[in-house]
């Protein structure tokens, strides 16, 4: 493996990969906001000393954005303190302009120049504001490794999504936010389950604390399960939730990084997050708790399996006492990459027992990302 170690940023989409929907898509009613027009926020300076207003990206294709797809991150602001977008020069909004067209994403690699911080000197508990360059950072908030799991500290994993059914008043799993819109989880968290009793909850730590105001609600807005998902092998187990509107970035609620493609990860130290059982059949956490867990390689995680374990998983843990359990499904596998930012390289989904000397079962991101980009779409 090369030294360059890369990630896929999803602030920015540059077009529908493919152009189709998966059949068992859900679709609750679609609000859009401002991006769906040409509309024109707060003025700005481009790098150039160009006087502009930010603007959603698909509304400004500069030509040095399709040769350099790295150059937007220099043009980064918020619009409104929830959107990104970049900063359009006027001359150039005052031309006839499109979208781009359907193409992946970005790839920013290790050591990359990352786009300017939002604006400062606003509260860390409102909309836009922090210090953050990017996704997967976390205002500098140090992880330490531990030989079990703990409490995280509230302001560790600001992309980590619960997902509450309002019937049963409860997280019943984890999922991950990617974009300001969507996040992910596992397929079987969701599947045959009613959207309207499900709500999707960013900025939570502590679920027996209801009065804190840096939780954001959310409905579901789409939900795609992925078109292959096996509820009986958990193959393909993976899915994407649009949000009804927008989340409000800040310091409890900002996007992780996806991985780069073809990465393995194997041997790398890795965190899992949820509010899951502490043990087997044990009693779920109040508060969000993290563990550290090795990545294996596949041939060596089938050996403690006698169901398939496929290319399209990523085996960690098999350390007794660290290990996702019940209730993690959904969440993040996190990797801290040497640029300090966190990718998302696996999502929690099956295992036997859990904390044992056996690996858990994670959907592999990076063998995915095809089918995120098409989806997670503005």
């Amino acid at each position: 493996m090369s030294s360059v170690v890369g990630f896929v940023c999803l602030f920015f989409v540059f077009g529908v990969v493919g152009g189709q929907r998966d059949n068992n898509a859900i679709d609750n009613k679609d609000e859009l906001g401002p991006l769906r027009a040409k509309t024109q926020f707060q003025r700005c300076i481009t790098p150039e000393n160009r006087l502009g207003h930010c603007m959603h990206l698909l509304r400004c294709p500069l030509p040095e954005f399709k040769t350099d797809k790295l150059r937007f991150m220099d043009y980064f602001c918020i619009i409104d303190r929830i959107y990104v977008g970049v900063c359009c020069p006027d001359d150039f909004i005052a031309q006839t302009g499109g979208p781009f067209g359907p193409g992946s994403l970005p790839t920013l690699e290790d050591g990359a120049r990352p786009p300017p911080p939002p604006p400062q000197n606003q509260d860390p508990n409102k909309p836009g504001s922090g210090e953050r360059k990017g996704c997967g950072e976390n205002l500098g908030v140090e992880f330490k490794r531990v030989t079990g799991g703990r409490p995280a500290d509230p302001k560790q994993w600001p992309w980590m999504a619960g997902i509450i059914r309002v019937s049963l008043r409860d997280v019943v799993c984890g999922a991950v936010l990617i974009t300001d819109r969507h996040v992910l989880t596992a397929a079987h968290c969701l599947y045959r389950v009613p959207v309207q009793d499900v709500l999707i909850r960013l900025g939570e730590y502590d679920l027996r604390r209801i009065e804190e105001t840096r939780v954001q609600n959310f409905g579901i807005g789409q939900l795609i399960i992925h078109k292959d998902f096996n509820p009986n092998t958990y193959e393909n187990d993976i899915a994407i939730i649009k949000l009804n509107r927008p989340a409000s970035l800040n310091t409890y609620a900002w996007p992780v990084c996806l991985p780069e493609p073809g990465n393995e990860f194997i041997g790398v130290d890795a965190v899992v997050i949820g509010w899951g059982n502490i043990q087997y059949g044990g009693p779920s956490s109040d508060v969000l708790m993290e563990v550290s867990v090795p990545v294996w390689n596949n041939t060596s995680c089938q050996d403690t399996f006698i169901q398939p374990v496929l290319d399209t998983n990523l085996c960690a843990g098999g350390i007794y006492g660290k290990d996702s359990c019940q209730g993690d499904s959904g969440g993040p596998l996190l990797h801290l990459l040497p640029n300090d930012r966190w990718v998302t390289i696996g999502v929690v989904s099956w295992g036997v027992k859990c904390g044992e000397s056996r690996p858990a079962i994670y959907t592999r991101v990076n063998k995915y990302l095809d089918w995120i980009l098409g989806h997670a779409i503005f």
